[in-house]
């Protein structure tokens, strides 16, 4: 797995795996519920549920964040349905966007690089909507080799 987000709503967990594309949701004890094809997508590296059945999905080869719309009986997804947005070039092809968590809080998405680690903001209104461009965050504080995962802990919205 290369990311896993959790779902208040369906108190279940969401992860994306990157060889053969695909979605799985999983119960809080690890069992597979089901499992969704990624078609059109080459290395989806980051995961985060949003809200209202709204997730997005990094894929760190086509360099790109896709907001997805979900439900109970979804079966499979396919990228050209949902709106994509361009994250730009990274010095690595390899080792660009991996992390991706939702801010509820501030209404946008947190994005992480992966090498050399950086952090980026995007607004958004909760929608499959982003408003402006993607911010770098200056940090001091990124002492690490890579990033690949990020998470908000929703009860003080500290970034982990």
């Amino acid at each position: 797995a290369s990311d896993v987000s959790y779902n208040p709503q369906t108190k279940t967990l969401f992860s994306v795996m990157g060889k053969n594309p695909f979605l799985v949701e999983l119960s809080l004890q690890g069992d597979v519920l089901r499992k969704m094809p990624l078609n059109g997508w080459d290395n989806p590296e980051g995961v985060t549920v949003m809200e209202n059945g709204l997730m997005a999905v990094v894929d760190e080869r086509q360099h790109n964040l896709t907001i997805v719309k979900i439900d109970a009986a979804t079966q499979q997804l396919n990228k050209a349905d949902f709106p994509s947005y361009d994250l730009g070039p990274s010095k690595d092809q390899n080792k660009a966007f991996e992390g991706l968590t939702w801010d509820k809080r501030n209404q946008q998405f947190v994005l992480g690089e992966e090498r050399p680690p950086a952090l980026f903001t995007w607004k958004s209104d909760g929608s499959q909507t982003l408003v402006g461009d993607k911010q770098k965050l200056a940090s001091k504080e990124l002492d690490m080799r890579n990033l690949s995962a990020l998470a908000i802990d929703p009860r003080t919205g500290h970034l982990l």
